[in-house]
């Protein structure tokens, strides 16, 4: 989508005269902010909505519908009537609004979104006693609740860490998980953008701000950051006891991730998330069942042994 289209190059002087440079307008979008390269995206989630017999009839009757209660939220609010979700810009009379497809955005100033619904519970011990031979899932609760340390230690600077008075409870001994989780980050040329981070699937791949890790050696202030593979997304509501009569309960979003360079497993805060990366196998090596044994983290054919970093 950022790269420009060889059919397009003989309007290209005119298109900038006309629209401005090509690195301020995307055709993802139109003028209307409703059609667009994403266009598709609409008729995906409508097809979901129908039951697959005769889908395209039952897709032009949504459509049908939903023009004729814009029409009437038009008519509505002309007339002063509040309609509810309905906000108007001065000037702009389009009360159209784009369906859902899935994610919800976030605003530019914040680094990352996870959602807070608590649907998809994960009880730490029967996990552990259910995968009693996953080298991945072994060890998972202590190592977190080590990461919870780190990261309520750093919150307040001023506690000790050693203390025998300070320590994490996880509330029920459960977590929740999530599919997905949005990053917003800083292109090269210094645009906004957004990955979407999608647990088991292909996007999983994200680069972590790592300042004095390095593959050869982790105690070296080798570069700054190290590229990794997101297993899972969670949060935990967590009570932090600091000290005699010091509680804090919270929310805390954590990544259960495997670091490429140390092939291990580990804990980030989303906001050490620099963005997505895409990783591509470099297939003449194949793979590879050393580096893990069976797991439910790994493919049953076993890991690619080396992979190419495209961004």
């Amino acid at each position: 989508m950022k790269v420009i289209k060889l059919h397009f190059l003989g309007d290209y002087v005119h298109f900038i005269r006309h629209k401005g440079t090509t690195d301020s307008y995307t055709t993802q979008i139109s003028e209307s902010s409703v059609q667009g390269e994403h266009e598709h995206r609409r008729l995906k989630v409508r097809r979901k909505r129908t039951n697959f017999i005769n889908p395209d009839q039952q897709m032009v009757k949504m459509d049908m519908r939903e023009s004729a209660i814009r029409r009437i939220v038009q008519e509505l609010v002309s007339i002063g009537v509040h309609v509810p979700g309905v906000e108007l810009q001065a000037g702009n009379s389009d009360t159209h609004a784009p369906e859902s497809t899935g994610t919800t955005p976030i605003l530019p100033s914040e680094h990352h979104s996870v959602v807070k619904s608590e649907r998809n519970v994960v009880y730490l011990c029967v996990w552990q006693l259910e995968n009693p031979d996953d080298d991945a899932v072994q060890g998972f609760a202590c190592n977190l609740r080590a990461h919870l340390i780190e990261r309520m230690v750093a919150l307040y600077p001023g506690d000790n860490r050693d203390s025998p008075s300070s320590f994490v409870a996880i509330d029920q001994d459960r977590i929740y998980e999530h599919a997905t989780m949005q990053i917003n980050f800083t292109t090269y040329d210094l645009q906004r953008d957004q990955d979407i981070i999608h647990a088991n699937t292909s996007k999983t791949g994200v680069m972590v701000y790592t300042p004095g890790v390095s593959a050869e050696e982790p105690t070296a202030l080798d570069h700054p950051w190290s590229y990794t593979t997101v297993l899972r997304i969670f949060h935990a509501n967590i009570v932090y006891v600091r000290g005699p009569g010091l509680i804090t309960k919270q929310r805390v979003d954590f990544v259960w991730l495997r670091w490429h360079w140390a092939d291990t497993f580990g804990f980030v805060d989303p906001s050490s998330i620099i963005r997505g990366s895409h990783y591509i196998p470099a297939f003449h090596h194949g793979r590879t069942p050393d580096l893990l044994r069976p797991s439910t983290v790994r493919d049953a054919c076993g890991d690619w042994t080396y992979y190419y970093v495209n961004r």
